[in-house]
């Protein structure tokens, strides 16, 4: 807040004493752009590198797991690491995505517009994509819409916007953000017979009985209260039984560190344990380790295989 000017008087010496006083990503990422711009401490790019690698590595929401994949192989084809470059099949890929609801893919796209537009119109389609992909929690997203009404780039200055934007910044660093999933037309339309059903399941180790009430924990419901802690126990033991969707979310919840240690090694062995009993949701993800080395072996050439099939065949 002191940073931007967000509601009260912007002052860079109380700004940087506050973030350096904190070790969470929104801190960083504003040490990043104060050693950038030279703000209050001399400018230093090095050091500004430092903190954005910091910033990179504390953001869970930054790995999106079933969404990274899309992304990378978009990626591909704008370096040509393993394929022809072809910068149209780039933003084909990255579109396609984005119409999936894809935060990062949507994230990208509101870029290219943004960094390009001279008119209105352009810049509020950019904005609009930078608020959905901030509804998902996805934090580049976020810092983005931070930064265009705390400093009124492109559009006027709204202090209001920038500080509701930074107050959601804060819960998703701090692993407080609660996607409305109801709305989304998932979870939480759970009746108190069919969650007594499901428990009645779990208490005779059925897998998915217990796969179902760790999501309901998740998300919290009408009948069960949100808890991550029973949700993990309730997934891990799930996926020692063997089902898929428990040892898929599991991966996914180790590789991106959501509510537990985040553990590369750990997700690239439970995407690859689903991806060998033929999983479909595993592959891309596997594919998406392989590809950068996360967690298991590099392999730049079968990676780039799993996530070439799984676009050509996944129905966005």
């Amino acid at each position: 807040m002191y940073h931007y000017g967000i509601a009260i008087k912007k002052n860079y010496r109380l700004a940087a004493e506050y973030y350096l006083k904190s070790d969470i990503g929104p801190s960083f990422y504003g040490l990043y752009i104060m050693y950038k711009n030279g703000q209050y401490f001399p400018k230093n790019l090095s050091i500004a590198n430092n903190y954005l690698l910091k910033w990179k590595n504390t953001n869970c929401f930054d790995v999106v797991p079933g969404c990274n994949e899309s992304v990378s192989l978009a990626d591909l084809y704008l370096s040509g690491l393993g394929v022809k470059k072809d910068l149209k099949k780039h933003i084909h890929i990255l579109k396609k995505a984005a119409k999936s609801l894809n935060p990062i893919a949507m994230c990208r796209i509101a870029d290219n517009i943004y960094l390009k537009s001279n008119t209105k119109k352009s810049t509020h389609e950019a904005i609009s994509l930078y608020k959905l992909a901030a509804k998902y929690g996805y934090s580049s997203a976020i810092d983005k819409l931070i930064n265009i009404y705390s400093v009124g780039e492109k559009i006027e200055r709204d202090a209001d916007e920038a500080l509701s934007y930074f107050e959601l910044r804060v819960k998703v660093a701090l692993g407080q953000f609660e996607f409305d999933v109801v709305k989304a037309g998932g979870y939480g339309m759970t009746s108190e017979e069919n969650y007594l059903d499901l428990l009645s399941g779990a208490q005779k180790g059925d897998p998915r009985c217990l796969y179902d009430i760790a999501m309901l924990h998740v998300y919290g419901d009408r009948v069960v209260t949100r808890n991550m802690d029973e949700a993990t126990k309730l997934l891990i033991s799930s996926a020692s039984k063997g089902y898929v969707d428990s040892i898929v979310r599991l991966g996914d919840m180790y590789l991106s560190g959501f509510y537990v240690k985040k553990d590369h090694i750990k997700a690239g062995e439970l995407y690859k344990m689903a991806f060998e009993i033929n999983i479909p949701q595993a592959a891309p993800r596997f594919g998406y380790c392989l590809l950068i080395g996360l967690g298991v072996e590099k392999d730049i050439d079968r990676g780039l295989s799993l996530l070439q099939t799984y676009f050509d065949n996944f129905q966005f």
